[in-house]
Order: C-alpha cells, then structure tokens, then sequence
C-alpha cells in the first residue's frame, strides 16, 4: 500500500525555520517503541530538539513546524516544506547517513507509521520502506471493519548499517480487531523495502528484547 509522505507530515511552512541555536540537546528521552531512538515531540515551552548523528558531524533539528539536516554548519536541502505532525521519535543509522523517524498522524494512540530518510550529498530524500512489510502483516489479522485498518508500523534497530532496518508490525488496538496488539517483526531492505527476513512475535522479543521499548518487550 503506497503511502503519501506529505501525509505524515505538515506541509507548506516555508517560512525561515528558527536558529539552532535554540534548540534543545538535552536530556533526550526515549522513543515509545525504540528505545535506541529518541523522542523528537516538541513539549511545551520548547522551540525545537536537536538529535545529532553517530558520527557527531551531523544533526536533525526539529521544531514544531519544521525539520532541519545539518552537516557541519551547512543546512542539507530536500526538506523545505517538511515537518512533524503528532508524536514522533528518530532513529540514527550507525554510519549517519539515514534516519527514520516513526510518527503518529494523531497521538499516542493514533496510527503509527515510518520514514526514511536518505542523505546522499547536500541532500536528504523521504524514501518508503514499509509498503511490502505492512501489505504482508495486514493479511496475518482479522477485523470486522469493511476496509480493514492499517497497522501500526515502528522503527526499531538498524542492522547493516544504512542498508537494513527492523521494524515491528502491530495490530491497532481498535475493538474491531480481534487481534489488537498482535506483533511482528520484519527486516527489510534500504531503500527497496524488501522483505529480507520475518520474526514472529516470540522471535522479535528473544532477539531484540534490549531494543524494544517496554510495551513491545513483554507479552
């Protein structure tokens, strides 16, 4: 299922994004679902949190109506008219050369989804990862809506660099799914999205229990 990246996020803000300089370094909580990403939802009083890279050459600044690449002190372009809607967290590759971040269209208990974000050169593209591993985890559950509800999709660990990422796969916590909160777990591709390698609910939490946040680690 193709997603519409400008649909997670807010558009139109091209108005000049404010200083670095304002932006908060730390402390950086946690994400909801990684606990190897950190929380990038702008709380009150606060003009923007800034996440820098592995390698410290590099940094994500986030503000309420914006989102800002910077190498060194030049800004990277490709993300002019991008920014955050709702609950997010982000998730560095350990070489500093992509991103995701994991992102709610609501809130804590809205739909969850994921972007990469792709740096090549002085600039940054949005790529979709998720499409095959959400199309395949839709027809493992049952629910009585007609158009049955997308699951919740979350970034938890790079693998292989920038090239691999696993993310989890979870039923939405609707009435209308019997299931809800059923997991999965999928490795796929950077940036084809394919699928490279399955991990069942049991699997996902014996492997990767360090990295899953508290409500993923335990049944």
């Amino acid at each position: 299922m193709p997603i519409d990246y400008r649909c997670i996020f807010m558009c139109g803000w091209l108005a000049l994004a404010p200083s670095v300089a304002l932006a908060q370094t730390a402390p950086l909580q946690k994400g909801a679902w990684s606990n190897d990403a950190a929380s990038v939802a702008i709380g009150r009083g606060q003009e923007s949190l800034r996440v820098p890279s592995p390698d410290g050459k590099k940094a994500v600044t986030v503000g309420s109506d914006y989102i800002r690449v910077t190498d060194g002190s030049a800004t990277l372009t490709g993300l002019e008219d991008t920014a955050i809607d709702g609950p997010a967290e982000l998730l560095w590759a350990p070489d500093s050369k992509a991103f995701a971040i994991t992102s709610s269209d609501t809130s804590l208990s809205g739909t969850w989804l994921v972007s990469v974000f792709s740096i090549s050169g002085d600039t940054v593209k949005i790529q979709d990862v998720t499409s095959d591993a959400q199309d395949d985890f839709m027809a493992l559950y049952q629910c009585t809506e007609t158009e049955k509800p997308d699951p919740n999709i979350a970034a938890i660990a790079w693998t292989r660099d920038s090239s691999e990422l696993l993310v989890v796969a979870q039923v939405p916590p609707l009435p209308s799914c019997t299931e809800k909160g059923k997991v999965a777990g999928y490795l796929v591709s950077v940036p084809s999205g394919q699928i490279l390698t399955r991990f069942t609910e049991s699997q996902l939490r014996e492997r990767w229990s360090r990295t899953l946040s508290p409500h993923l680690a335990k049944p």
